[in-house]
């Protein structure tokens, strides 16, 4: 059976998280704990095709979306990337070749007015369907000169084959670069950086800089590019060097890895700052790029830092630093009592019944003690406390949508229980959805099965169907399901 890479798996699922503010759910009352998990279960931004077959299956481009602002005169330079998963457009025969047609169109919104938009068409040729791995992904770059403001950017990518359409949309906030103080670009995470003699439509400053706009990392991919602009660099002094220091962050800023520093000349007031890293020591999880540049001669500093993940198949995300004992009621007490509640809200997968009604008679100032023994019941250093939470993150990171936060949707609360699966398989059905995800555990029970599907269309996975004691089966999915192929299930089983 066919494993696939974490970069298709997970390509839908990353991509806001990077770039905008992340869009929380309602959030429900610790009181409310008995609700069923069903009932909280809306619309999902995220919607993932059939790797296999995408030259028969109907096609809607997925893609991830990107953006930095630079430094340009009298307006900023806004660069919107975008990043499209090429097994997911619609290729058509065309001759001795296929071709896929698409469009992608930007608009730059400020509250209701718009601002400016752009439409391109383009196409992707090849000899063979056989050609695509779910690995290739095509890069893309529009660019806007705009003055300070906050506004809202929408991107349509369009496959003018199937007649399908994918939007990805989020807030920047553009602020205006002084003129007499050092100052930095954001900083663009790319797939490639080199030297270049002609330009085109991603070179800058004599630089070719592919955009990798789902900023993930890990798998064949292990080399992070990056490319950043520094401005105002002080020449009053021959002499002066600028220095660049560049550190890797966890998940909590804290420092995993330090990178080279570097010193040179300060012989132009504006110059790039390009280079590249290596991922193959980093574990899964999620890290920040921290970029620090300090000015010889003026000694000023500025920092900008750009967030990105990495995947490793197989490998759980555990903290480098569990807590140990005594540091669990530290953390549990610094807790506001908006955080305490929440935490408290998180433990829905974990509580019994005498806890759950416990927390319906919980008062506000009583859940950090609660949190505190609840947490030292499981484990008195909280390295479970620590491993939990970082599952509900990375919930949160992968299946949030617009109207869910990722813990509580059905992949999110598989993932918290359970942890990562040993193996993904995508599978479509045709039953009237668009697609389904299987998820395999080999060490559980003897080897267990999840499978989560697209009953409406919308890319909202839920879960339908399980081998796990206990688990929920949607029976009316499964007998539609056996009357259709009635191997199809059994084949899961027998993976």
């Amino acid at each position: 059976m066919k494993k696939l890479s974490f970069f298709s798996l997970f390509l839908s699922e990353v991509s806001l998280l990077c770039h905008c503010e992340r869009l929380k759910a309602l959030k429900q009352s610790p009181r409310n704990f008995t609700k069923g998990l069903r009932k909280i279960k809306l619309l999902s931004f995220f919607l993932v095709l059939l790797l296999c077959c995408p030259q028969i299956l109907p096609a809607i481009p997925l893609f991830n979306m990107d953006y930095a602002v630079y430094r340009a005169k009298d307006y900023s330079l806004l660069q919107v990337y975008a990043l499209i998963q090429r097994n997911s457009l619609a290729h058509r025969q065309d001759g001795a070749s296929y071709v896929a047609e698409y469009s992608i169109a930007v608009e730059i919104k400020r509250g209701d007015s718009t601002l400016t938009s752009v439409t391109y068409d383009r196409t992707d040729r090849m000899d063979s369907p056989e050609e695509i791995t779910s690995s290739q992904k095509i890069p893309d770059e529009v660019a806007f000169h705009i003055k300070p403001g906050t506004f809202t950017i929408t991107a349509v990518i369009t496959d003018l084959v199937a007649k399908d359409s994918r939007t990805r949309q989020t807030e920047v906030t553009v602020t205006e670069f002084p003129a007499d103080k050092l100052a930095l670009s954001d900083v663009e995470l790319a797939s490639r950086v080199e030297k270049v003699e002609q330009s085109g439509r991603f070179t800058k400053n004599r630089l070719l800089v592919i955009p990798h706009a789902d900023g993930m990392y890990g798998g064949d991919l292990n080399t992070a590019y990056y490319y950043l602009e520094i401005y105002n660099l002080g020449l009053d002094n021959p002499s002066c060097e600028y220095t660049v220091r560049r550190t890797i962050l966890d998940e909590n800023k804290e420092p995993v890895k330090e990178l080279p520093e570097k010193s040179k000349p300060q012989t132009a007031s504006s110059v790039v700052e390009a280079d590249l890293f290596s991922c193959a020591t980093l574990g899964t999880g999620t890290y920040f790029l921290r970029i620090e540049v300090a000015d010889g001669c003026s000694g000023q500093k500025a920092v900008k830092e750009k967030r990105f993940w990495v995947y490793r198949p197989g490998e759980e995300v555990i903290p480098r630093q569990p807590l140990v004992t005594g540091q669990l009621e530290d953390a549990v007490k610094k807790l506001t009592v908006e955080e305490a509640e929440q935490e408290i809200d998180y433990l829905r997968y974990l509580v019994d019944r005498t806890e759950n009604k416990v927390i319906r008679d919980l008062q506000p100032s009583g859940f950090n003690n609660f949190l505190f023994n609840f947490w030292r019941s499981r484990d008195p250093s909280g390295a479970f406390r620590i491993r939990y939470l970082t599952r509900i993150a990375a919930a949160n990171d992968r299946y949030h949508s617009p109207f869910t936060e990722g813990w509580k949707t059905d992949r999110g609360r598989t993932l918290i229980v359970f942890g990562e699966p040993d193996m993904i398989e995508r599978r479509n059905f045709q039953l009237g959805g668009q697609d389904a995800e299987v998820w395999y555990y080999d060490r559980i029970e003897g080897g267990i099965l999840f499978l989560f599907y697209d009953q409406k269309g919308t890319g909202d996975l839920q879960q339908v169907y399980s081998t796990k004691r206990g688990e929920y089966v949607d029976a009316g999915w499964v007998r539609e399901m056996e009357e259709r192929d009635p191997n199809a299930l059994q084949d899961l089983r027998n993976h």
